[in-house]
């Protein structure tokens, strides 16, 4: 007893002693001892008003006009915030006017906070009490949130009432987030998509990304799931995701597997959307794949959608080269790249067609016609009259003067009335009906 006494009595004077080194390095006196106690008191206010500081010119931040502050520096200024800060400033942004500004800050400040915390920005954005701030506070955590955050949330828009969201906004916003949770579970994402009651066009961009993720990843089971799908029920088949994204992991099969399908519905919807994609990336590729297809309608849609493609960047060119191909593929592929380069420049596309012949002139003034009636129903009825094929004339020329007659009818029929389409021609296009007052 004694002697363990002893041993603590003695690891007591050591501890002093010890205590007392520390307390006095070098030898500082009693006096610097006591200055340098009030200069670290000193410290501490000083972090502490700059504390203090910093929290009132972050609040001042978030409260102000957030929406122009990058998205790096918000994340940041939240990061540094009590959970309950942020809350009570959720909330004053809740009571904020209605209005572009408004919602803009809303939006900036909840995909900043979904990054940092995607389950506290939800629950505080269904919480809202505008219904307007509350789509677009929850549109704004489902872009910040992380995509495996974005599977629970789903879940949870998927069970909201009407009360809380509307069926068409609950549509978009759950297309929202199940295309973003397509990004690292496509499977789970499909399995919600097929089974959720929630209806509505606003789904056509999540059936996309789904099939897209999954067919990159896992084309044979994505395909098995698209095929399964009740076409009805998505805007879009849901195929179409399926194929592009299995494209970008391994064309050759994707494109065997849309030549396999060729002559089918499925075709019909899947060949122009290769094309446009593979064209994206090169175009004599997308020539090549289309000089595969077995039929020739399908062939001379496809040269038709890759020259309107093309001519959105150079329409001159686009034509030209529409003009440089095969006979049986030419004529509509002219069309196409003519009827895209008449509503941007039709005095250039007029001048151009001047050049042309035959059947391929005749295709090309039908799309010019048909780009400029609803501008120049004049100059469509002129152009149209010009086309050799009769029956192909009589066709546009019905468009054109039918618009002409509703725009201007004294000078429609007058024009009629002299022309040199013959008299039964001229008997019929007169007989339209004249427009309702």
């Amino acid at each position: 007893m004694q002697r363990s006494l002893g041993i603590f009595l003695c690891g007591l004077v050591l501890g002093g002693l010890g205590g007392y080194a520390l307390h006095r390095p070098n030898g500082k006196s009693t006096a610097e001892s006591s200055a340098g106690i009030a200069q670290g008191d000193s410290s501490a206010g000083a972090m502490e008003r700059t504390g203090a500081k910093r929290k009132a010119e972050d609040e001042k931040i978030l409260l102000g006009d957030i929406a122009s502050v990058p998205f790096q520096e918000l994340y940041e200024i939240l990061a540094r915030q009590r959970p309950e800060d942020i809350a009570r400033i959720a909330q004053q942004l809740d009571a904020l006017p209605q209005g572009r500004d408004g919602y803009a800050k809303i939006k900036a400040f909840f995909a900043a906070w979904a990054h940092l915390d995607p389950n506290a920005a939800f629950a505080a954005a269904v919480s809202f009490q505008s219904k307007e701030a509350r789509q677009s506070a929850i549109s704004a955590t489902i872009a910040g949130a992380d995509a495996s955050a974005t599977g629970t949330i789903a879940m949870a828009i998927n069970d909201m009432s009407k009360d809380v969201l509307a069926d068409a906004v609950r549509s978009n916003l759950l297309s929202e987030a199940i295309s973003k949770w397509s990004e690292v579970d496509p499977a789970a994402a499909a399995h919600a998509l097929s089974s959720s009651s929630v209806a509505g066009m606003g789904f056509t961009p999540a059936v996309y990304s789904v099939g897209f993720n999954w067919g990159a990843s896992d084309p044979a089971a994505a395909v098995a799931w698209a095929e399964q799908q009740p076409h009805g029920s998505f805007a879009i088949n849901p195929i179409n995701g399926v194929v592009l994204g299995w494209w970008k992991k391994d064309p050759a099969a994707a494109e065997a597997y849309v030549l396999a399908k060729a002559g089918t519905p499925d075709g019909d919807q899947l060949i122009p959307t290769l094309v446009s994609e593979i064209a994206n990336e090169d175009k004599n590729k997308a020539v090549e794949f289309l000089s595969h297809l077995p039929d020739a309608k399908l062939r001379q849609q496809g040269y038709g959608m890759l020259a309107s493609q093309l001519s959105f960047t150079d329409p001159k060119a686009a034509s030209a080269w529409a003009l440089s191909l095969p006979a049986d593929v030419a004529p509509n592929a002219v069309g196409s790249s003519v009827s895209v380069w008449a509503r941007s420049d039709p005095a250039a596309a007029g001048n151009w067609i001047k050049g042309l012949s035959g059947k391929v002139r005749d295709n090309a003034i039908s799309s010019y016609s048909y780009a400029i009636v609803e501008t120049d129903p004049a100059g469509a009825a002129n152009w149209a009259s010009t086309i050799s094929d009769v029956e192909q004339r009589k066709k546009v020329l019905r468009r054109a003067t039918s618009q002409w007659l509703e725009r201007d009818p004294a000078a429609a029929r007058a024009w009629i009335s002299s022309s040199s389409l013959g008299a039964e021609e001229i008997a019929r296009l007169l007989a339209t009906p004249a427009p309702s007052p």
